[in-house]
């Protein structure tokens, strides 16, 4: 299997545009090098930009996690082969529709409106189609408001709709993928605790530290404190396997690589969260424990 041409999720802080500079900087699995990583685990799911980008090796094992648990459901059921059939013919017969966002958003906050579209919020099938329709057909991927209106034309029909058929189409191929993986929802604490080892490599995308964002709440109870990213920092500088950090420069994060020895690697790109015409440029920021010349430059 190649990578995913299109992800399932637009997620907000999502890292696809950096998917090949992160690849780069990875060091070699032991299929590659001897002493190479056996497991690769991602701390941050997100809408895992990244890893659809990232090819499925034979004889790497990989796992995903995130503490939000709609989005966790999601995946579970895209990577379950009984309840995917179902969820794949639910959003096959849903249309790029306002009423169809509304509907799917009263079902992840738990509520059900007179006039919408009534699903089963105990269902984790439907739950998972709701978060798919909020997320798929929402402006830049909060999951917020409905998809702003264009007059775009793509593959001869309005650019939202080739956008949502797209994504609908990609399902299955993100299924095979998500097959082998294993699913987690913990906090990072415990997931770095459990899964460290010599031969793992980590990659973590958390929420950035507030004082460097150009607006916080996109990530609601799973946003982090600055005592939250002090741990984590903490964690990675004792981890017995190799990882990789993203970021932004802030005194905290530059006074722990400093202190510990870590490289940093930086790529200025636009500001994707900006909702700006004009978006400034921001450095990005992949921080790791072992040399650059690891990496595959």
């Amino acid at each position: 299997m190649s990578t995913i041409k299109t992800q399932p999720v637009k997620w907000h802080g999502g890292k696809s545009y950096l998917a090949s500079f992160l690849h780069s900087l990875a060091p070699p699995s032991h299929l590659e090098s001897p002493e190479g990583y056996t497991h690769r685990h991602i701390a941050f799911a997100g809408g895992l930009g990244e890893f659809w980008n990232w090819a499925p090796t034979e004889g790497i094992a990989e796992s995903v996690n995130d503490r939000n648990g709609e989005l966790i459901n999601f995946y579970r059921v895209l990577r379950d082969p009984l309840m995917f059939g179902r969820f794949r013919l639910l959003v096959d017969l849903t249309p790029l529709a306002e009423d169809e966002f509304r509907a799917a958003e009263n079902v992840n906050h738990g509520l059900q409106k007179p006039n919408a579209r009534q699903l089963d919020a105990d269902d984790p099938v439907e739950r998972a189609a709701a978060f798919f329709v909020r997320y798929r057909q929402s402006r830049q991927g909060l999951g917020r408001d409905y998809t702003t209106p264009t007059k775009r034309l793509r593959r001869g029909m309005n650019e939202q709709v080739s956008a949502w058929l797209s994504a609908v189409d990609g399902l299955a191929e993100c299924h095979e993928r998500l097959r082998p993986v294993e699913v987690r929802s913990c906090d990072f604490r415990r997931y770095l605790t459990q899964l460290d080892q010599p031969r793992a490599l980590f990659y973590l995308d958390p929420p950035y530290l507030a004082s460097t964002r150009s607006s916080v709440g996109e990530y609601g109870a799973n946003e982090m404190t600055d005592d939250d990213h002090r741990e984590l920092l903490q964690l990675l500088a004792g981890l017995s396997g190799r990882f990789m950090l993203s970021g932004y420069h802030s005194t905290l994060y530059d006074d722990w690589a400093a202190a510990h020895g870590f490289a940093c690697h930086e790529r200025q790109i636009d500001n994707k969260a900006s909702s700006a015409k004009v978006k400034a440029q921001r450095v990005e920021c992949v921080w790791t424990n072992y040399p650059a010349t690891e990496g595959k430059h």
